[in-house]
């Protein structure tokens, strides 16, 4: 923290940025061992996706690559 204020993490910021889950997916793949279960959860609840965290199939990671590859069934590029 600095002066009392929480810095915004960077890599959060870029995922919100990015407007498919393709690119959604291929920046988890990039990052992979970057991110924290706490930026994880935060790109979940940005897509409101709930991550299960008595699931021990699947971490967060996991789980949120998951539903974006679903999710990406289902976008299309009509509007674009």
């Amino acid at each position: 923290m600095e002066n009392g204020h929480e810095q915004a993490d960077p890599l959060l910021l870029e995922f919100l940025d990015l407007e498919t889950s393709r690119d959604r997916i291929e920046f988890l793949l990039r990052h992979k061992e970057d991110l924290s279960e706490h930026t994880i959860g935060s790109m979940a609840a940005s897509l409101d996706m709930v991550l299960d965290e008595d699931n021990e199939l699947f971490d967060g990671y996991e789980q949120l690559l998951r539903g974006l590859r679903l999710h990406g069934r289902f976008e299309t590029d009509r509007f674009r």
